[in-house]
């Protein structure tokens, strides 16, 4: 071999590591795997998978080095291939960083889009509020982020959307924080009925240290990170064709409930017959006669218009549902911390307006119903209460609660 020649080869072999790239995007490595290769691969996993994060710092040489067994060239082959691919910045006798990433292709800087899944319709509040958080995330981010919100369950019932949330397939969902009890039925407890006093003992419970602990955990099992649930709703009513006063008066009685097991189960306990009803659908559901009652929140009884439907809405003091705004952990994981900040401020905004807005317009609503023609009903509901502390531990065993749990949240 002459002299060209060995520099051409010389040649050929600074450039490997370009050509190695391709064939390790290819799938198509030998047998004889390199070392620097496997590395690689390795490392490029954990940046596009987001366990390592925009802006976090690589290991060392020497830690990687130690990590892998191998020489510090091996190493520096491994890095170069990540820089080559955009992955990091490597600065010269500094650390190495994972560069920032745009999520939906394009270049650094595009303005990204989340997709927001919502179950009810455009004229329902909680729908308003949503998108209100939507152009309040804009504003934060100055438009680098933009939240699209898609309304009446256009991207499956409750359900669906969960379980899409949990994989990462959808970014943020905003409805009714029970929906999170699919995954983990210790997110019951918060919407119980008959567990809290007031709304107040509700509060003190949601920022107790228990419930952070709860949220931390369904962060690591579910991939589903809360961003806010100041979302606080005034009770939910039951409304009924014939008067309620007592458990007596619904024994037997159809009624309409989201398709949540909670839900389900505890009217059955308390002798009434659950139909599932999608949102929206209660106005026909009454209509078609297949319910004869159904647990709602206040600002529902009027945007859905079931005073059309029934005349009686018993306030029992029972249940006080409340909204969240919830987001994948990998999607939220890939945004910078800035930007991570931003959305959760932005939710916990809107979620205090949100609720202020309820609370204040509680009484109007009211006089609203009362003007409908419809007929206000106020009991304590005491036998229903004792029913449900039984009810109570018996879920607890079932779903394996904290023991303390029912004496912890009475001691508040």
């Amino acid at each position: 071999m002459d002299n060209e020649q060995k520099t051409a080869c010389s040649r050929c072999k600074n450039d490997m590591p370009m050509d190695t790239l391709k064939h390790a995007h290819d799938g198509v490595i030998k047998k004889e795997c390199p070392e620097y290769i496997k590395i690689y691969k390795e490392l490029r996993e954990k940046i596009t998978s987001f366990r390592l994060l925009p802006h976090e710092k690589i290991p060392s040489e020497t830690e990687l080095c130690r990590q892998y067994g191998v020489s510090r060239y091996t190493i520096q082959r491994a890095l170069q291939l990540l820089v080559a691919e955009g992955l990091i910045i490597r600065q010269q006798g500094k650390a190495s960083y994972v560069r920032e990433l745009a999520r939906f292709g394009g270049e650094e800087g595009e303005k990204q889009v989340l997709h927001l899944g919502c179950l009810n319709q455009p004229e329902i509040l909680l729908t308003q509020f949503a998108c209100r958080f939507a152009r309040r995330v804009e504003e934060k981010t100055a438009g680098a982020l933009h939240v699209e919100v898609h309304h009446s369950s256009e991207l499956g019932d409750g359900s669906e959307e969960i379980m899409a949330l949990s994989r990462g397939e959808l970014d943020l969902f905003c409805g009714a924080l029970d929906w999170l009890a699919l995954l983990n039925p210790v997110y019951a407890v918060v919407s119980f009925p008959f567990l809290f006093r007031d709304i107040d003992h509700l509060m003190s419970f949601v920022c107790s240290a228990m419930v952070t602990d709860i949220r931390k955990r369904f962060v690591l099992e579910h991939g589903i990170c809360v961003l806010a649930a100041n979302w606080y709703r005034p009770s939910r009513v039951l409304l009924s064709r014939s008067p309620v006063f007592s458990p007596r008066d619904w024994q037997g009685l159809s009624i309409g409930i989201p398709n949540i097991p909670l839900f389900r189960d505890m009217w059955t306990y308390l002798g009434m017959t659950p139909e599932p009803v999608s949102f929206g659908e209660r106005h026909s559901a009454f209509d078609a006669r297949r319910i004869e009652a159904t647990d709602v929140n206040w600002d529902i009884i009027i945007s859905e218009q079931l005073y059309e439907c029934v005349s009686f809405v018993t306030c029992m003091n029972h249940s006080f549902s409340r909204a969240c705004v919830a987001m994948s952990e990998r999607c939220f994981r890939s945004l910078r911390p800035d930007m991570q900040h931003a959305v959760k401020q932005a939710a916990e905004d809107v979620g205090s307006e949100y609720s202020q807005h309820l609370f204040s317009s509680f009484e109007n609503e009211k006089k609203q119903m009362l003007a409908k023609g419809m007929h206000l009903i106020s009991t304590n509901m005491g036998e229903a209460r004792q029913l449900m502390t039984k009810f109570f531990y018996r879920e607890s065993r079932k779903h394996c609660w904290p023991e303390n749990l029912y004496r912890y949240i009475q001691s508040l």
